[in-house]
């Protein structure tokens, strides 16, 4: 990566990322799944998902070939990571939707372990710099979840965890966690008559701390010392990071400046631009470590290319046109990105664990009646060319045979 120098980006560095920027990406998705999930009675798909499924992927989905036309740009130009255009895409989805149509379609998910703690690690051992918090809690996330149980209460989910720890990389603070964990939002009451999902998404995301209900009270609200070393940890690589990245922040400035009208340009104080310095150099970092790891699929067959998914962390992938080894093809996948950045990156192949059953089993049902009809139709178009053939084999017979 001949960008990453030290703490800091050097904008002019960054490639360009021909294959993400310049091509058209095709989803091929099932429109009779689809169609089922605008049908289905079940709770999970609130009006709003309804309503963004059609206005996002069923008006512009070709229903003659199930292709979805997906482009892709980058939030500010040339750094950070890609974005579909205008979000016509299954990716930025709701996780239902999204995981309901992949497992059904036999697609699967590599997305980056712990990516943005293992970023902060990796660049700080470039730099010679150790964070053993951060180190413990990319190793041994499900041991620190049991031992923060025992201390804030066991109704605390690994998910409503996960946001304390990350939330520290933009500023968030155990306070607030405390107070989101035990105060109702009084926007989720309101959410199912909002068609917004960019605004109201996150309350059906499962990684999202308000999808889960309120917990009054708490075994205690004292900070617990893992954290407390935690944030030790990324307050020291907030800081050098963000005193390494003026030419990041004026990129990021300049593009800000374009897009917002001065009233809101002018309401983004010191401390979001910091957070978004941040934001964007895991970005910048993240898309580099993606865009070697679809050129190294397409390499090895595994990704037609254009034919998958762009996830932030990871890549979506139809069913590959060749045999392979999950564990190998993490392997190989995990060496090459070694090689082409100097980060050790570890990849998982994630299941697809927040779809909603009852359309998979719908799905799954017609598929298996379908199959049985179309094997039935291939057996009456057999016998009718059998019976054909021996109705022509007959009037060939009286044709040329004499008396």
């Amino acid at each position: 990566m001949e960008f990453l120098k030290g703490w800091s980006i050097e904008v002019d560095k960054i490639p360009v990322y021909t294959e993400f920027i310049q091509t058209e990406f095709t989803e091929e998705i099932d429109v009779n799944i689809l169609e089922q999930i605008m049908k289905s009675p079940d709770s999970e798909y609130k009006p709003f998902i309804k309503k963004t499924l059609q206005s996002r992927i069923l008006n512009f989905i070709d229903s003659n070939t199930s292709s979805l036309k997906v482009g892709y740009h980058h939030a500010i130009p040339g750094a950070g990571r890609v974005h579909a255009n205008n979000n016509i895409s299954t990716l930025p989805m709701a996780r239902i939707v999204k995981h309901t149509v992949f497992e059904i379609q036999g697609w699967f998910d590599l997305d980056i372990v712990k990516s943005y703690p293992t970023m902060v690690y990796e660049v700080g051992r470039l730099n010679d710099i150790d964070f053993p918090s951060v180190k413990r809690y990319i190793d041994n996330f499900d041991s620190i979840v049991t031992e923060l149980r025992e201390h804030y209460g066991d109704r605390i989910t690994s998910a409503q965890f996960k946001v304390l720890f990350l939330n520290t990389f933009f500023g968030g603070t155990h306070a607030t966690w405390v107070y989101n964990l035990t105060h109702e939002d009084k926007k989720l009451l309101d959410h199912e008559k909002d068609d917004d999902i960019n605004k109201f998404g996150p309350y059906c995301n499962k990684n999202n701390p308000k999808y889960y209900p309120v917990i009054p009270k708490l075994n205690t609200r004292k900070e617990h010392p893992i954290y407390s070393a935690y944030i030790e940890e990324v307050s020291q690589f907030r800081k050098l990071v963000i005193k390494n990245n003026t030419q990041l922040r004026d990129k990021i400035d300049e593009a800000l400046q374009i897009r917002y009208s001065e009233y809101v340009y002018g309401k983004i104080t010191p401390k979001k631009m910091d957070n978004k310095v941040i934001h964007y150099f895991f970005g910048v970092i993240e898309n580099h470590i993606l865009y070697t790891s679809y050129l190294h699929l397409v390499k090895t067959g595994i990704i037609i290319p254009g034919k998958c998914g762009l996830e932030f962390d990871g890549l979506c992938i139809p069913p590959p046109p060749i045999p392979f080894n999950m564990k190998r093809l993490i392997s190989g996948l995990e060496k090459e990105v070694f090689l082409k950045t100097g980060l050790y990156i570890k990849f998982k192949h994630k299941p697809y664990e927040d779809s909603v059953k009852s359309v998979v089993a719908y799905i799954e049902a017609l598929n298996v009646e379908t199959a049985k009809n179309k094997k039935q139709k291939n057996k009456q178009e057999e016998l009718l060319s059998e019976i054909g053939q021996g109705f022509n084999e007959i009037v060939t017979s009286k044709l040329y045979t004499t008396d």
